[in-house]
């Protein structure tokens, strides 16, 4: 909506594609490297010192500076603050396009309303989207921080646990906000659910 005379030439089929495989790729990069034993090293070798036992947890095989510092507020805080400030942008810029729109009443311009009204629904779903990511994932880093600089004993294992259900529980809530939010997901949850 901000420059929204300027979507169609810029939001192409094959631009929309290389924008979903180059986050499906950074995503697999830095999701998987600390596995493979990037900035881990004290961990690793504290595995292998004790070879009689194996301590399979969490925290044993991911960093916790890499958690804190690269993931948290690399990854997740910084691009949480900034979908946020681009979501603000964007409702203020539907919110002055409709305002603008009430002071007309021609007909095509009542199309347009529809359309805004439309666009604005379809923002507060994403918006609440991006409210649950960060209602869901902020727990878990947030005692990462606690951990990191208290030690083990700042929070409780079993609520750490928790935080890692938590975080992992919003992948299962985002599709039933589109399919309640969003009419033509719905729609087609529908038409799966019936074949």
């Amino acid at each position: 909506m901000l420059c929204d005379h300027r979507y169609k030439e810029i939001a192409t089929e094959q631009r929309s594609w290389t924008a979903v495989v180059l986050c499906w790729l950074i995503s697999c990069l830095l999701g998987f490297t600390p596995l493979f034993g990037w900035h881990n090293g004290d961990s690793q070798s504290s595995l292998l010192l004790n070879s009689s036992h194996i301590n399979c947890t969490f925290l044993a095989v991911i960093s916790l500076p890499y958690m804190v510092y690269f993931n948290y507020l690399g990854c997740i805080l910084l691009p949480l603050a900034a979908m946020t400030l681009l979501y603000v942008l964007v409702f203020y810029s539907l919110r002055k396009r409709l305002r603008r729109e009430d002071q007309t009443s021609a007909p095509v311009e009542s199309k347009l309303r529809a359309f805004l009204i439309k666009e604005k629904r379809l923002a507060r779903s994403l918006a609440l989207v991006l409210l649950l990511f960060a209602a869901c994932w902020m727990p878990l880093h947030l005692m990462n921080c606690v951990l990191l600089s208290t030690g083990p004993r700042g929070v409780p294992q079993i609520a750490f646990y928790a935080g890692i259900l938590l975080s992992h529980a919003n992948s299962a809530v985002n599709p039933v906000v589109y399919a309640l939010r969003i009419t033509k997901i719905r729609e087609a949850y529908l038409e799966i659910w019936r074949r």
